[in-house]
């Protein structure tokens, strides 16, 4: 299942005009809860016509007493969000945006902490696009009106509880979507904040056991979205996985990317020339042109941009390691870390380095 965009930052005044590349995302299928439902390769968060939004212009238990989450100034927010799927535009509280958001992105059979630690991750990132569309002077006109969008219809980026009940199967259906819900009240009064404004909180579903910094991806780094060791990946269903291509065929799709230097043995068309420390393919030199791992992510529907390529016998073997852009926090990673004792604020503060945790104003 193809998932669509995700967004990201300009810092310092430039708007990014880079995609991030939801499109490259053949999610596994969303009817098994035990699979990852977002590649965010993008995150997973909900679509905006940004590249990712600007800096902002100017009933389990809460937090122990002992060890209290602060208040931010912002107050809790409804959410205006179009629904690509079925056109209509949505008014959603943080709860049961938060809801439906991780009921999309999250299966409910993952620790409880790891759960409320991308429901924090969802809110976060809806506030951002939402303040950030809010404050625009040019109002994004696909959005009609609303902060940000999403497709139920699709289950990207947030379904309805009868959606997420009918993957769950008639026999649990209740049972997780209480899970689900649990989580999400917990933390739904809760965001991450960097110097006081609501982060960039982008997520995926496996690293490559390191996550990436954001320039690897969107070549502008944050303070917060930096490499951090992700342990919990390298056991991750799909951790590893193949795409086999017929040399016609990419062939053809080198030539639509404007490749010309087809030489007689196919093993040199693709030669990898730079990686980040965490693997990600940075340069690459195909046929003749220099391009970079995301772009072929998206060319050959790899599932991420931490790849190896080998020809033999007329066909070219790329073999990935994680899924997803690989920036910010992990699912999968969430999950190892969750089973290791760590809560949800460990979680956060691990793969968002850097960041305070807030409740909003009036909570």
């Amino acid at each position: 299942m193809l998932r669509s965009a995700l967004l990201f930052l300009a810092v310092i005044g430039l708007a990014l005009l880079i995609a991030l590349p939801l499109a490259c995302r053949l999610l596994p299928d969303r009817t098994s809860p035990a699979a990852p439902l977002s590649d965010p390769s993008t995150s997973s968060a909900p679509t905006s016509s940004a590249s990712l939004p600007p800096a902002a212009e100017s009933s389990e238990p809460d937090a122990p007493e002992g060890d209290a989450i602060p208040s931010s100034t912002l107050p809790p927010m409804t959410f205006l969000v179009y629904d690509e799927g079925t056109g209509e535009l949505m008014t959603l509280s943080a709860r049961d945006y938060v809801r439906g958001a991780l009921a999309s992105e999250m299966p409910p059979t993952f620790h409880p902490e790891a759960l409320k630690a991308q429901a924090v991750a969802c809110h976060t990132y809806a506030i951002r696009l939402a303040l950030t569309e809010r404050a625009a002077e040019r109002k994004d006109p696909t959005l009609h009106g609303g902060d940000f969008s999403v497709d139920s219809v699709k289950r990207e980026g947030y379904v309805t509880e009868e959606t997420a009940k009918s993957r769950y199967g008639e026999a649990d259906a209740d049972r997780w979507w209480q899970t689900i819900c649990q989580a999400a009240d917990a933390v739904c009064d809760q965001l991450l904040v960097y110097e006081e404004e609501p982060i960039v909180a982008v997520y995926h579903a496996i690293s490559p056991g390191r996550t990436e910094r954001a320039s690897a991806v969107w070549l502008t780094d944050l303070p917060y979205l930096l490499p951090v060791e992700s342990e919990g990946d390298l056991g991750a269903p799909g951790y590893r996985s193949e795409v086999v291509l017929e040399r016609a065929a990419v062939e053809a799709a080198l030539r639509r990317l404007g490749g010309e230097d087809f030489t007689d043995d196919p093993a040199g068309w693709l030669q990898i020339t730079e990686r980040s420390a965490s693997g990600t393919v940075l340069a690459v030199q195909a046929a003749g042109i220099s391009t970079d791992g995301q772009t072929l992510r998206t060319l050959f529907g790899l599932r991420s941009a931490c790849f190896t390529v080998a020809y033999a016998d007329g066909s070219f073997t790329f073999t990935c390691l994680g899924y997803g852009h690989g920036v910010g926090l992990s699912q999968y990673g969430a999950e190892g870390l969750a089973q290791a004792g760590k809560d949800y604020r460990e979680i956060l503060a691990h793969y968002y380095p850097g960041t305070t945790l807030v409740r909003t104003a009036d909570a």
